[in-house]
């Protein structure tokens, strides 16, 4: 399958240099006999993707064939009409079949200075038999051959096999042309095998209220094996604590910390012989740390000896730790 890519942007008039066609914007298509009448097609449409997807002779879709006969104004073909291509146009995103447009202009003729350009072939709907570059056997393809200078519009409606589009007026008339969108230039030099794909891909901008990102997130859920790692993890430190640690900045404020906790959190001290000598409520958002500054429930300094930290959560978990504490030397001055 033969893929070709145009890279075509939502750039108005760059359009025209990236496909060899017209650009998408308004008045910009006067000199074909298209006139797209506002609203033209909405952003979110012209930022689709489209292939072009190439059938057997005659099994493709009706589209409208503009043969252009003259230049001057207003001098348009009269004979508009409904042919069936060798192919059919998708908008890949929204998943839906699009109408779409053939307009040819024929190379100049000898008559040429009468501003008329005659018509010769203006439509090729018929497989030509070529070898393939290495001599093996011969393949069908649909060849354009350096004929008629056409273009394909593509018309966001939805395709309807009856719907013709009918040329811009010298009356003005341009209601018709309402969902006219990008052009394309039919490539005298592809060839297309029945079966492949010419990929139209649109690089698209961002746009305000239109566009979004959209994710999803696990549901939240009890993990047993998770709850006990972090238990685990809940310790206190310096342990043992040896009258001072490089943390403090004063040698009177002295403290150890216990960490690993979770938002909300209650420490115990005991001592060894089960009395409480204070609690601690930890209940700081964003923090899994909390200081003891190594005093009882009085705020008096404990005495060194070995402590029983009995950490509780709120899920009815909980955790305990032991703490040796050797305080330096003190003596009172006053009693």
């Amino acid at each position: 399958m033969q893929q070709t890519m145009v890279d075509a942007r939502l750039a108005g008039d760059v359009s025209a240099e990236l496909t060899g066609g017209k650009s998408a914007m308004f008045n910009a298509w006067a000199a074909v006999g298209l006139m797209p009448n506002p609203p033209l097609p909405s952003d979110e449409q012209m930022m689709s993707n489209l292939e072009i997807r190439f059938k057997g002779p005659g099994e493709g879709q009706n589209i409208t064939i503009w043969p252009v006969q003259a230049v001057t104004s207003g001098q348009w073909a009269d004979s508009v009409m409904l042919k069936t291509a060798p192919f059919e146009v998708w908008d890949v995103e929204n998943n839906k079949q699009l109408n779409a447009l053939m307009v040819t202009f024929p190379k100049l003729s000898p008559t040429s200075e009468t501003g008329l350009m005659m018509p010769k072939s203006f439509f090729d709907d018929t497989l030509t038999t070529i070898p393939d570059s290495l001599g093996r056997p011969l393949i069908d393809v649909y060849k354009y051959s350096p004929g008629p200078f056409r273009f394909l519009v593509i018309a966001y409606d939805e395709y309807d096999a009856g719907r013709m589009y009918q040329p811009y007026k010298v009356t003005g008339d341009t209601t018709d042309h309402a969902s006219l969108g990008w052009s394309f230039k039919w490539s005298d030099v592809k060839n297309y095998i029945p079966g492949s794909v010419a990929n139209v891909e649109i690089m698209n901008p961002l746009i305000p209220d239109i566009d979004y990102w959209q994710f999803t997130t696990p549901v939240l859920e009890d993990n047993n094996d998770l709850i006990a790692d972090r238990l685990e993890m809940i310790n206190v430190f310096p342990n043992p604590y040896l009258g001072q640690q490089v943390e403090e900045l004063n040698a009177q404020n002295r403290f150890v910390t216990f960490t690993h906790l979770p938002e909300k959190a209650t420490v115990y001290i005991f001592t060894i012989s089960g009395d409480l000598v204070r609690k601690l409520e930890h209940d700081t958002p964003g923090s899994s740390i909390l200081r003891w500054n190594l005093l009882n429930h009085a705020e008096i300094p404990v005495a060194s000896g070995m402590y029983i930290a009995y950490v509780e959560l709120p899920d009815g978990s909980s955790k305990t730790l032991k703490l040796a504490v050797f305080q330096p030397e003190e003596r009172l001055d006053l009693f």
